[in-house]
C-alpha cells in the first residue's frame, strides 16, 4: 500500500504559525500556544493530548494544505519547547485576536432517528466551551463506562499519535450521543463490537460521521495508520450508536 510522504515536525516561525492560525477556528495567539505547550511538558502531557484545546471545538480548515502545515508547525514548535529552545515573536503589530464566542449550553436530546447537522454543531460548541469541571464529568464516564473499547483500541498497537487521535474522536462521539440520548450509553463490550465490525449494527446517522473523522489526515500524517484509525473509529460509533441504553 502506498504511504503519504512530505509530512515533517517543522517550526517555521512564530510569525508563520500566526498566519497559519488565523485560518482557522484557533483561539490562542501563538505566543499563547508557546506558553500551552511548555506547561502541557511540564505536567507530562502529549502533544495529540494538548492541539485538540487550542481550538473552539473541531479544528476547521478552508484547505488541507493548511492543515498539513499547521500541524507540521504545532508539531515542530512542540519538538523545539521539548529540546529547550523557547521562540521569540519578531517586533512588529499584534494581528487582532479573534473574539470568542461565550459559552454555548447543553444541547437537548435529540430524536429517535439520530442528530442532524446543526444539532451536532451545537452540541460540538458546548464541548468547546464546557468548564473543565463538566468535561471532567464527561471523562470519568467515558473511562469507567467504556473501559472495554479503550482495551479494544490498546490491542490495535497503534503508534502514540494514532491512538491519541483514536482515543479523542471516540470520546468525542461517546458526548455527543451521551448528551442526546437522555438515557446514556451502554459500555461496548465484545458483542456490540463483533457486531459492528461485521456490519450487523443499526446503521448510525450521517451527522455524526464527519466529527469522527475530520482533520485526521492532519493528526496522522502515516496514510496506512490514518486508514486504520478511520476504521476503529467509524467501527466504534457504529458500536456506541447500537449500545444506546432503552427505556
Amino acid at each position: 500500500m502506498s504511504r503519504r510522504t512530505g509530512f515533517e515536525r517543522r517550526f517555521e516561525g512564530l510569525d508563520a504559525l500566526g498566519e497559519l492560525l488565523a485560518l482557522t477556528n484557533a483561539v490562542l495567539e501563538p505566543h499563547e500556544v508557546v506558553e500551552r505547550f511548555a506547561q502541557a511538558q511540564g505536567a507530562g502531557e502529549a502533544a495529540p493530548e494538548v492541539i485538540p484545546t487550542l481550538f473552539d471545538g473541531e479544528p476547521r480548515f478552508a484547505d488541507p494544505e493548511y492543515a498539513r502545515r499547521l500541524y507540521q508547525n504545532l508539531l515542530g514548535l512542540w519538538d523545539e519547547l521539548a529540546a529547550g529552545r523557547t521562540p521569540r515573536a519578531a517586533a512588529g503589530p499584534d494581528r487582532p485576536r479573534k473574539e470568542k464566542r461565550p459559552p454555548a449550553g447543553p444541547p437537548g436530546p435529540f430524536p429517535e432517528a439520530g442528530p442532524d447537522a446543526p444539532w451536532v454543531e451545537a452540541a460540538l460548541g458546548y464541548l468547546g466551551a464546557v468548564d473543565r469541571r463538566g468535561l471532567e464529568r464527561l471523562e470519568h464516564a467515558f473511562e469507567n463506562r467504556q473501559d472495554a473499547l479503550l482495551e479494544l483500541l490498546d490491542e490495535a498497537q497503534l503508534s502514540e499519535q494514532a491512538w491519541a487521535a483514536a482515543r479523542s474522536r471516540m470520546f468525542r462521539l461517546f458526548c455527543l450521543v451521551e448528551l442526546g440520548w437522555p438515557a446514556g450509553v451502554y459500555g461496548v463490550g465484545p458483542a456490540e463490537w463483533k457486531a459492528a465490525g461485521a456490519g450487523t449494527a443499526p446503521p448510525f446517522p450521517a451527522a455524526l460521521r464527519q466529527p469522527a473523522l475530520e482533520a485526521l489526515s492532519g493528526e496522522v500524517p502515516e496514510a496506512a495508520e490514518a486508514e486504520q484509525v478511520q476504521a476503529l473509529v467509524e467501527r466504534a460509533l457504529r458500536a456506541l450508536w447500537s449500545a444506546r441504553k432503552r427505556g
